[in-house]
């Protein structure tokens, strides 16, 4: 898949972390990303307010549809997912499951459960919604048919974890979709190669995993199951307002200078700057997202 360049998306989400040498030591000083932590977050509100909007992007639309599409569910599914969100994804899967099937979307935010319950009313007989932990999933083994996860694993604390739980619950030969940002893959140009690698590491250094993407295929091959489909689309932006929809670079600034990487001047500075290279036409920024569909192999199966 390929991204249209007039498409702001946000097939991911993510924050901060940067300044002149944004070294290990400094990256672990650094809080959770907001997605991290919603419960505790200052203004969920605005998480929420996010989330819609990027979900409601054209690119985001078309590669969570073509992630549902991939997964092939089938009338009679039981199907878990993991990161609800706001519940967009798993009001889609319900459709598909029938009422002889299930969805069941769990996600670590109270806030979120109950914006997807709210979302979903009148909640449909087939679809539930449950605060949960990925790491440890409270359901018993070989429960599920099929398992979907959208722009999570990029916040979680342990991804291997969370995989091997996944495997976990799956039926033999039931069928994992996950969709994720790859913030290793960010990059931007503003017309000033220092200020562009500074938004670069702020950027990259935001989240627990920024190179889940990537990363998926050996690590889910590792947990067990057999890699089927790997697909990539590439989000563009050529505006700062629409990559700061997409990316958050300004509360990524931000929390970059709570956590004293960055001085509150040099964040006024910088976004001064990015607002200017925009307005001059030599603003460009993009990032890459991958989705991999994967089987839980049979008994004796490799």
């Amino acid at each position: 898949m390929t991204s249209n360049p007039n498409m702001t998306e946000c097939l991911y989400c993510r924050s901060s972390g940067n300044g002149g040498d944004l070294n290990d030591k400094k990256r672990s000083l650094l809080p959770l990303s907001d997605f991290s932590a919603v419960d505790t977050n200052d203004n969920p509100k605005k998480l929420i307010k996010y989330l819609e909007k990027s979900n409601l992007a054209p690119l985001a639309k078309f590669s969570r549809m073509h992630l549902i599409h991939i997964l092939q569910p089938r009338v009679g599914d039981h199907i878990l997912e993991i990161g609800c969100g706001i519940g967009y994804t798993a009001q889609a899967l319900a459709k598909k499951v029938g009422t002889s099937g299930r969805v069941i979307a769990i996600d670590s935010s109270s806030t979120m459960i109950h914006e997807s319950l709210k979302r979903a009313r009148p909640l449909p007989r087939n679809l539930e919604f449950h605060l949960g932990d990925a790491h440890v999933l409270p359901f018993k083994r070989e429960r599920f048919d099929a398992c979907i996860s959208v722009s999570t694993f990029i916040h979680l604390a342990s991804p291997r974890k969370a995989l091997k739980e996944i495997f976990r619950v799956l039926r033999p030969e039931g069928r994992l979709a996950i969709l994720e940002p790859d913030w290793d893959t960010f990059v931007i140009e503003v017309g000033d190669a220092h200020l562009s690698e500074k938004v670069i590491r702020v950027i990259r250094g935001s989240v627990p995993n920024s190179g889940i993407g990537h990363q998926l295929p050996i690590r889910l091959r590792q947990s067990g199951m057999k890699v089927v489909s790997v697909d990539a689309a590439t989000l563009l932006a050529s505006d700062f307002l629409s990559a700061n929809d997409a990316w958050r670079i300004e509360a990524s600034l931000q929390r970059a200078a709570i956590s004293g990487i960055l001085s509150s001047v040099d964040v006024q500075k910088t976004m001064k700057q990015l607002k200017l290279a925009s307005r001059c036409g030599s603003f460009f920024a993009a990032s890459t997202g991958f989705a991999v569909i994967a089987i839980k192999p049979s008994s004796g199966d490799e």
